[in-house]
């Protein structure tokens, strides 16, 4: 009892908070919270603190999705923030490619655009080698989730995504803003003319398909073309500047 006592006298000389246990005049347990550092934590701003910083991952980290669309629900990733320019792509037919548009979506969601890559694959109307009308009408239910009023969407389509978005394009004119096409090797030149979306073409040199960029950069005007000399049929790195402009309307 007396070691109570003078333990009691002593943590009052100190002046902290203390919170003491004792059982059968036997101390068990002290925790000391110093004055100063519990008056420096502000609960409101730690609250807004974390929610800021969740808003800040939420817009650029790449999220696993799942979207209906008028053929069924499909996996899809998505970043970006959700009240920017939206942006919908289509990938090639190989199914290792499907997120091929990732790294261009990274970057124009650093730019303030919501960037949906949907997975064909994942759903067996809609995979590649089945109907390109199927394919079709599922974009058209997510480009008309994505748009923003009148504004529709920049649709970026690679080798099959790319002759897939140009008959979007074509069909549906008032849910495409802009067209991004990379390698349309299917593409035809009637497809290309069809389509009044200002349009961004680009393609490597090196590409076996090559033979046709030209023919479908001439094929109406309003096409912009970006032609490199290496990088085969794959989307490039050196695509991404170029391609960051033309979606935020940037001079060259």
């Amino acid at each position: 009892v007396s070691f109570a006592m003078a333990t009691t006298k002593l943590f009052k000389l100190c002046n902290p908070i203390v919170v003491s246990v004792f059982v059968v005049g036997t101390f068990t347990s002290t925790m000391v919270l110093s004055e100063e550092i519990a008056k420096n934590v502000s609960p409101s701003s730690t609250s807004m603190d974390r929610e800021t910083a969740t808003d800040a991952v939420n817009d650029s980290t790449m999220r696993s999705v799942k979207l209906q669309t008028s053929q069924g629900m499909v996996e899809a990733k998505q970043i970006g923030d959700p009240d920017g320019i939206p942006v919908l792509t289509v990938h090639g037919m190989a199914k290792g490619l499907v997120w091929e548009w990732e790294k261009a979506a990274e970057a124009l969601a650093a730019r303030g655009c919501l960037v949906t890559m949907p997975n064909f694959h994942s759903l067996h109307a809609t995979a590649p080698g089945h109907s390109s009308h199927a394919t079709i009408e599922a974009i058209e239910s997510l480009a008309s989730q994505l748009k923003r009023g009148d504004q529709g969407v920049v649709l970026m389509g690679k080798s099959w995504g790319g002759s897939i978005a140009l008959k979007f394009a074509g069909s549906h004119p008032a849910l495409v803003s802009k067209l991004v096409l990379a390698a349309p090797a299917a593409a035809t030149e009637a497809a290309m003319s069809e389509a009044a979306a200002e349009t961004l073409l680009l393609w490597t040199r090196d590409d076996p398909s090559f033979r046709k960029a030209e023919t479908l950069a001439t094929a109406r005007a309003g096409v912009k073309e970006e032609f490199h000399d290496t990088g085969g049929h794959r989307i490039i790195a050196d695509y991404i500047p170029g391609l960051i402009k033309f979606v935020l309307g940037e001079a060259a």
